[in-house]
């Protein structure tokens, strides 16, 4: 693994957004934000400066706020253009080989938008790249976040490979199925600082916890219990129809129901307009 310095301190309760020039219209932001995640979504990371980081939430040309945490990307949605968005081995090669250099450009963190993959022979290999990657992370200084739809694998995009009609086959199913998830979850989740599954489908949908948080079906968020932070990622309008509560307060209220008895809601992160 590549040394370097010490990972930056995250602030809990946590409140992070995404911000990129894909969703320059969105916002303002609620809350202080404590992590700042420069979002692009590609299967490449970007950005690598964080001159490249833009506010988003602001007029053209607005810089991250200063209370912030930087965070670079790779990974993506899984809609049209899947293939361009997944995780792929080049692409963990690349936070392997540019996690010092991401330090020293004054980013504190790497996240990682896993929706689909492609290009692994095997769960195995999968398995080990992820586990290469987020460890010269650490090793680096940099703090490491994982992001899925909702439950992870519970999606047509990582059980089933994404969107033939888009994206031509190129992505591929979870290799291995439920079983090798399960293995993820226990092995390769705990590697990471933050995980944050994304409670939203369009990003405009309000109501309990459970209504935005509710899993697609056959994993359990439970087994993401051994993630160092748990931290849901929200629309922008959920937040705003708390009408000024904490939402840490208010995931924690329902945690025990939606996610499970050991996990613990420490920060929440915000994607989508208001």
């Amino acid at each position: 693994l590549l040394g370097g310095s010490s990972p930056d301190s995250l602030v809990t309760p946590g409140v992070g957004y995404y911000a990129g020039k894909e969703i320059a219209s969105y916002g303002p932001p609620i809350g202080t934000p404590t992590v700042w995640i420069c979002f692009v979504g590609s299967s490449e990371l970007t950005p690598t400066t964080t001159a490249a980081c833009k506010d988003g939430y602001s007029p053209a040309g607005s810089k991250p706020p200063s209370t912030a945490l930087l965070f670079t990307n790779i990974g993506g949605g899984a809609g049209a253009g899947d293939i361009e968005q997944s995780i792929t081995p080049a692409g963990l090669s690349s936070v392997v080989s540019m996690a010092p250099t991401l330090k020293a450009n004054g980013f504190s963190g790497v996240s990682f938008d896993m929706e689909t993959l492609s290009g692994f022979a095997s769960f195995d290999d999968f398995s080990q790249a992820m586990k290469y990657a987020v460890g010269n992370c650490t090793a680096a200084g940099l703090l490491t976040l994982l992001t899925t739809a909702k439950s992870g694998i519970s999606t047509g995009a990582l059980l089933n490979g994404g969107l033939p009609s888009v994206n031509n086959g190129r992505t591929q199913p979870w290799p291995g199925g439920t079983t090798t998830f399960a293995t993820f979850q226990e092995d390769v989740v705990p590697l990471f600082d933050i995980y944050s599954p994304q409670c939203y489908s369009s990003g405009t949908q309000v109501g309990s916890v459970h209504d935005i948080c509710i899993p697609f079906g056959g994993i359990s968020y439970a087994g993401f219990s051994g993630a160092k932070h748990f931290w849901p990622s929200v629309g922008g309008k959920w937040v705003q129809s708390l009408n000024g509560a904490d939402p840490v307060d208010t995931l924690n209220a329902e945690s025990g129901t939606n996610f499970g008895p050991d996990i613990t809601v420490t920060g929440y992160i915000v994607f989508n307009k208001i």
